[in-house]
């Protein structure tokens, strides 16, 4: 009897394995596996005053399979993003636009020309304005590293430079209670600025952020397979589906339907005490930056905010999150009372659905989104810093 209840739950074991393989086999005909592997080396590097930053003479491609393919990724000896539209030589005059924030101004699955930071630059250009556009986004980094990263360029800011800080909801949910006030005097060891060009100071022994390579990566750039992640059911509920067809396509909607009924929600996970602490530090960098006046915060929504969809099911139907803009809803009372200069780009991103301003399956923004943010930072600081009427 044991043995003909064994003999059975095999079978039905081994007919379901057979028919998950068949399935996957044939979905892998239609559909592309995304790569989890975007860039050859996607390693960050540690300067001396306390700030991470890309590779420096980076010269790579984006290639995720299904978003992006072959978009070349440069960066300059002090690595930061190339801004293709900048003109090579530069007036020391000529007033700069820095702009500090994470993999959105980065601009990570587009090229150097299609990155926002760059697409501000060509309209600058074609509006006669004269201003000078610095990439200053480094992926993985929240607010308190552009806060150091300020000091990169603040010993030759003059009062007619932009400083302009694009915060993302990853900023605002990561908890900065520790983070004290720091003297913004970046000197490079003993070396003097040239050309107020910013300058890349390698801490030593050199310091990296991540690994060139794992044996999870080689594998799958021998063999096309990716072994999933076993750490946490997370981890491998991130990684899986990069794996399987059968896993892209269930594991989203799983993940909507545990977002919508789970019982806490996104505000009681992260608490009040982490969305205070990031409002202190934006008041402490306003304070830190006064050589210039023209400083500015961009509030830049994540696309469970800015595309309804999704808002709708991170928000419980707008139980949770009653302001569709809640990144901006959360910091615009501290910008109010303080004086801040600080405006929200969900307006230039709203949109019914995910994979119209963004990367359907990667998040970031696409081309169309990066243009949409470009046109606002203008409207919003360009216009109003030179003078000029819209």
């Amino acid at each position: 009897m044991l043995r003909n209840i064994s003999k059975n739950c095999c079978l039905i074991l081994g007919s379901l394995f057979v028919g998950f393989l068949i399935i996957e086999f044939v979905l892998r005909l239609f559909v592309p596996l995304p790569s989890l592997f975007m860039l050859p080396d996607s390693r960050l590097i540690k300067d001396e005053r306390g700030f991470w930053l890309n590779l420096p003479a980076q010269k790579q491609v984006f290639s995720n399979n299904v978003d992006f393919n072959g978009e070349d990724v440069s960066t300059y000896d002090n690595g930061l993003r190339q801004v293709p539209c900048r003109p090579d030589k530069l007036a020391d005059e000529t007033p700069r636009i820095y702009i500090f924030g994470d993999s959105q101004t980065y601009g990570w699955g587009l090229s150097d020309s299609d990155t926002w930071p760059n697409q501000l630059q060509c309209l600058l250009n074609k509006s006669g304005e004269q201003f000078a556009v610095v990439n200053l986004g480094v992926p993985g980094t929240n607010l308190d590293q552009y806060y150091y990263r300020t000091r990169m360029v603040y010993d030759f800011v003059r009062p007619k430079d932009i400083l302009i800080y694009m915060i993302t909801w990853n900023d605002w949910h990561s908890d900065q209670s520790n983070i004290r006030p720091i003297s913004l005097n970046g000197k490079c060891g003993d070396v003097a600025v040239v050309d107020m060009k910013p300058m890349f100071c390698p801490l030593k022994p050199t310091t990296y952020y991540g690994k060139k390579s794992s044996w999870r990566q080689s594998l799958y750039d021998k063999t096309g397979l990716l072994i999933p992640a076993f750490d946490s059911l997370k981890a491998f509920s991130d990684t899986v589906v990069f794996s399987s067809a059968v896993a892209h396509l269930m594991i989203p909607p799983m993940k909507a339907l545990y977002l919508r009924y789970r019982k806490s929600d996104t505000i009681q996970r992260i608490g009040t005490k982490t969305l205070k602490s990031n409002d202190a530090l934006v008041q402490q960098i306003a304070k830190d930056t006064a050589k210039t006046e023209h400083v500015y915060f961009a509030f830049l929504p994540s696309r469970i905010s800015y595309a309804d969809k999704t808002y709708n099911v991170y928000s419980k139907n707008r139980t949770v999150f009653k302001n569709q803009d809640f990144l901006f809803g959360f910091a615009k009372e501290g910008c109010e009372q303080n004086g801040l200069n600080c405006f929200s780009l969900f307006a230039a991103l709203h949109a019914p659905d995910i994979g119209i301003k963004d990367f359907k399956f990667d998040g970031h923004l696409n081309v169309i989104g990066a243009k949409a943010v470009a046109r606002s930072v203008f409207g919003n600081v360009v216009r109003p810093t030179s003078g000029k009427t819209h």
